[in-house]
């Protein structure tokens, strides 16, 4: 049993203001900011309207509450006596002895006491005894939500790199975009009617890339960015973070394009810190050589910064990047550190850096990293041509390799790709599960307010700021996203998949490699057979 005394001493330390509690709510979402000896945590505690709950930790843990837990969580996060909240269970759930009530309750507490540890890297790997009883594991990716964790901010396409490798694309129609989504059309017929032709990336090495304009969405528009509107205002964009705070998103991503390109960037981060959401940067990192411009970022209220570093090799990385990027994105990478912001990196692997890949492991531990990601070739835009991508099967060896070298060094290795467990799992690798999770358990708005799947699926279902979430939520492809499990067959995935048990894991890899395949399988078979009639002789009458 849990020791009431311990409980009222937790209690009291847990929210004494002095140690910097503070309490932000937001319609069903309530942040709670804790900073104790040892670090900082932060809960996001999302209601449902059956009462039940997720409770998510720093953004990166989540939990599920019944109706019961949900409550005596609230209660416990808001510094209520754990005899106070026995009695209000008692009071809202009819028939609980008050035995039963005080035994929920300190179990509760107890959770809560050990998820607010800071200094446990991992808060939901060591649950206490007292609240395992209460807990259900379930499997990943099988609890149905409301609304996303994360939201991806596309604040520009605009960058100053150049990657041919970039999946942004450039030029493309939003003609029929939000009208292609009859129930039961394959995900492939949605892309080709909405993505439309992909074009090569222009721009001047060593200035800015317009890859994109942020036009307003309609029929036959172009986003087009560095000559007309490039952008939501920032006030509007402060709009879109209300938007996604009022439905219960917590966690804010801003991207591109180059996100360090957008002026107003520190004050969306403030304006997202006030609503109690947590902040990220995807970026080159070329900006961040200025300390002084980390600086304001972290003042702001950024959490973590993800900067994109695609080799130890300043040619290598510099050629991937099509700009002399590689000083200051390393300056910026340093100067992350330095600020005390969490810092990672990405890497995108290529014919070109893949030879290097175990050798980069080296580089990072060497600056200080302790956690970094990689993923391979994303297919739409310049990924769809550019002749780079590695083969699932190529990757396996290099990926054990790196995860190897990671291990040895106690880093953590992140990999991003969902692939077909089938031809490359990441479970079997030890790489943890990986599912595309677009549409689901994230989402990302474009410059001008269109709400896409994800930051490279570029088929809108609504725009944040004119459509309601429902329409958004709930629209055909979303759901042919989320339903895959149930319906692989409407969801467009291969026969195959379509009986296999790893599905509910897989969810047959990332939909855009699917639609790249089957467009070279149907590439080929046309040629082969336009080939066969060229070679046929002739029959004259």
């Amino acid at each position: 049993m849990v020791n009431r005394d311990a409980t009222r001493r937790w209690t009291k330390r847990l929210f004494d203001p002095l140690l910097g509690k503070r309490r932000v709510e937001q319609c069903g979402l309530r942040t709670y900011d804790l900073r104790r000896p040892g670090g900082r945590r932060r809960f996001h505690l999302r209601s449902n309207a059956d009462g039940s709950a997720v409770l998510l930790i720093d953004a990166t843990d989540a939990i599920h509450l019944n109706p019961t837990a949900a409550l005596l969580a609230r209660l416990a996060f808001d510094g209520v006596p754990v005899e106070r909240a026995a009695a209000a269970l008692r009071r809202q759930f009819r028939g609980v002895s008050a035995a039963q009530a005080r035994s929920d309750a300190e179990r509760i507490y107890a959770l809560v006491e050990r998820l607010t540890d800071a200094t446990d890297r991992c808060p939901t790997c060591t649950i206490t005894s007292a609240a395992e009883a209460m807990v259900k594991w379930q499997p990943p990716f099988s609890v149905p939500i409301s609304a996303p964790y994360k939201a991806d901010l596309a604040l520009t396409y605009d960058c100053n790199n150049n990657c041919r490798h970039c999946y942004n694309q450039c030029p493309r129609p939003r003609a029929a975009a939000r009208s292609a989504e009859p129930v039961g059309s394959p995900l492939k017929k949605l892309v080709s009617e909405s993505s439309g032709a992909t074009a090569g990336l222009s721009g001047s090495a060593s200035g800015i890339s317009p890859k994109h304009t942020a036009g307003q969405a309609g029929s036959g528009t172009l986003f087009q960015q560095a000559g007309g509107s490039s952008t939501l205002s920032t006030k509007q964009w402060y709009q879109v973070l209300d938007r996604l705070a009022a439905v219960g998103v917590p966690h804010i991503i801003y991207t591109g394009g180059e996100p360090t390109l957008f002026d107003s960037l520190p004050d969306l981060i403030r304006r997202a810190a006030d609503l109690g959401l947590v902040s990220g940067l995807n970026t080159n990192g070329r900006r961040l050589s200025d300390a002084g411009y980390v600086e304001s970022l972290r003042s702001a209220g950024l959490d973590h910064v993800q900067i994109t570093l695609q080799s130890d090799d300043r040619a290598v990385h510099n050629a991937m990047c099509g700009a002399a990027a590689f000083d200051e994105t390393v300056r910026g990478l340093k100067n992350s550190l330095a600020a005390d912001l969490h810092a990672i990196t990405n890497t995108t692997l290529t014919r070109r850096n893949i030879g290097q890949a175990g050798r980069l492991v080296d580089f990072l531990h060497d600056l200080g990293l302790t956690v970094f990601a990689m993923n391979g070739m994303i297919f739409a835009g310049g990924g769809l041509n550019c002749g780079d991508e590695i083969g699932v099967e190529e990757l396996a060896p290099v990926l054990a390799d790196v995860r190897d070298r990671a291990a040895q060094r106690r880093m953590r290795f992140l990999w991003y790709t969902p692939t077909e467990y089938c031809r490359l799992s990441p479970v079997e690798l030890e790489l943890g599960p990986r599912r595309c999770n677009a549409g689901e358990y994230s989402i990302c708005i474009e410059p001008n307010g269109d709400v896409i799947p994800c930051q490279s699926y570029y088929v809108p279902v609504g725009n944040i700021l004119r459509d309601s979430w429902p329409t958004i939520w709930e629209s055909a492809l979303f759901r042919r996203f989320r339903n895959r499990g149930a319906d692989p067959r409407a969801a467009g995935l291969p026969a195959p998949c379509w009986e296999c048990p790893d599905l509910p894991l897989c969810g047959g890899g990332c939909p855009l490699e699917q639609d790249h395949r089957r467009s070279v399988s149907t590439t080929a078979r046309e040629s082969k057979q336009a080939e066969m009639r060229q070679t046929e002789p002739s029959v004259h009458a």
